[in-house]
């Protein structure tokens, strides 16, 4: 059992793109579901709390916007200002974040309309797990569901989907529920 973990393990850190040679600077987390272990990657450091920015062209209300990150505040991360975007500011239309930056906006082209509610893209370091910036794109009608951002947000501190039923991370939004056991910042 011990050899297969250690295998995932390696597996993981290869698929991530982490150096395996160096991976004892790696944290390593590990979520118990239905007496299984799942092994996900450990999240994302940003080195100053992101701010949140909301395009106005999108229907997140900033009071969705509160909520979600009170969530994640509860489990020891930190957010900058959140602020909703004036219809022409840049940011908004170029449809990229500066650094440190959160940006929530509609879908963009390329977005699996059917698939997903929502999705994150997460610049970052690899090397140093340091993140950048996210995009987060939220489908049309769902912009007030504070459990799909939080999901989302999670997504941009570095966590990933899981199975395991009623938890924030699961990829399943009929799945998933308040539950983030793993998810506490260390």
């Amino acid at each position: 059992m011990l050899c297969a973990r250690i295998i995932l393990v390696a597996q993981i850190l290869l698929y991530s793109g982490l150096d395996t040679q160096n991976s004892s600077k790696e944290r390593e987390v590990v979520l118990v579901s239905n007496s299984k272990a799942t092994i996900v990657r450990a999240p994302l450091e940003w080195v100053h709390p992101p701010d949140i920015i909301i395009c106005k062209t999108s229907d997140v209300k900033i009071g969705t916007v509160q909520r979600a990150t009170g969530f994640w505040k509860r489990l020891g991360y930190e957010f900058g200002d959140i602020r909703v975007a004036e219809r022409d500011d840049y940011i908004c239309a170029r449809g990229a974040p500066s650094v440190n930056q959160i940006l929530i906006d509609i879908p963009s082209q390329g977005f699996q309309f059917g698939k997903h509610l929502g999705t994150t893209r997460t610049w970052h370091y690899t090397e140093s797990n340091v993140a950048l910036r996210a995009k987060i794109e939220i489908v049309r009608g769902w912009g007030n569901s504070a459990r799909v951002l939080e999901h989302e947000i999670g997504h941009a501190f570095g966590w990933r989907d899981n199975s395991r039923t009623g938890h924030i991370m699961n990829g399943s939004w009929s799945l998933s529920g308040l539950n983030s056991q793993g998810l506490r910042k260390p």
